[in-house]
This record gives C-alpha cells, sequence and structure tokens, in this order.
C-alpha cells in the first residue's frame, strides 16, 4: 500500500458465504488502517516508506446479496470479468472434469455470476453493473459523472 499509494482499494464483502473471502476483506481494512500510522516504519529497497492510508476502502459484493452503496455500469467489461474468473480454471465448472460438484463448480454457478450482474445492471438501467458497499461516505469532487 505505501509503495503503490493507492487512492481506492477493492477488496471482498465483509460477509461471505466463504470465511476466507471475510477475512481477506478484514485483514485488506487492517492493512489499509496500519499503513497510514506514521509511527510504523516499513523500508523499501533500505529507503524508508511515507506513511499512506487509501481515501476509500470498497468491498465488493459476492455471493451474498447485499444492498449496494453504488452500482458502476460494467457492460463494455462483463466479458473480461467473466474471462478473468475462468482464469481459475480448476476452480470452476468443467465439463471434462471427474471430481466431485462443489458450490462454485456448478455450471449453474458462472450463471449466477452473470445473474447477479444483470440484477445489478438492471437495478441502474444498464445492461450488466458491479455493486460495492463502503463504509464511509465517498467524497465526489463534481457531480460530472451523473451527467
Amino acid at each position: 500500500i505505501r509503495e503503490f499509494k493507492p487512492k481506492v482499494i477493492i477488496t471482498n464483502s465483509k460477509t461471505d458465504r466463504h470465511p476466507d473471502h471475510e477475512s481477506a476483506a478484514r485483514l485488506v481494512k487492517k492493512a489499509c488502517f496500519l499503513s497510514g500510522l506514521i509511527k510504523i516504519s516499513t523500508k523499501k529497497d533500505n529507503l524508508d516508506q511515507e506513511s499512506w492510508r487509501p481515501k476509500s476502502l470498497l468491498y465488493s459484493i459476492q455471493n451474498n446479496y447485499i444492498e449496494p452503496h453504488f452500482v458502476v455500469d460494467v457492460s463494455k467489461y462483463i466479458d473480461v470479468k467473466i474471462n478473468a474468473i475462468k482464469c481459475f480454471k480448476s476452480q470452476f465448472y468443467d465439463p471434462k472434469s471427474n471430481e466431485n460438484d462443489s458450490f462454485i463448480s456448478t455450471k449453474e454457478f458462472m450463471d449466477f455470476i452473470k445473474s447477479r450482474s444483470i440484477e445489478m445492471g438492471h437495478s441502474i438501467g444498464v445492461k450488466h453493473g458491479e455493486g460495492f458497499t463502503s463504509e464511509n461516505k465517498l467524497k465526489l469532487t463534481s457531480l460530472d459523472s451523473f451527467f
């Protein structure tokens, strides 16, 4: 975080079916907080790093439905998202696999991912959307994105 100084970090949902996702969200939140503390010293290439805290920490909505605080139109990028998910081939549906089905390895799970995207998109009047929550109010510097 101190090296790249992101303004925004997106992590897993704080409440999800998989406990690892919830744990990851807690770890990321803690890392964002700690990276902003002046009294914690870290180095990169033997140089002191300055403290840095992202302005926003966003949580993606995953398996459990959560009312989003805002939804982003991802209609142009839905194929990129699906292809990125499919990179984790061993975890998802594979018609050639002889392994027992898991919660996410059925064909229906990928349908669920697409349906959730359609549901979120429908809520803002577009084809596909991605919903997020945040613990803090988001600061806008203009209303340009609304027009």
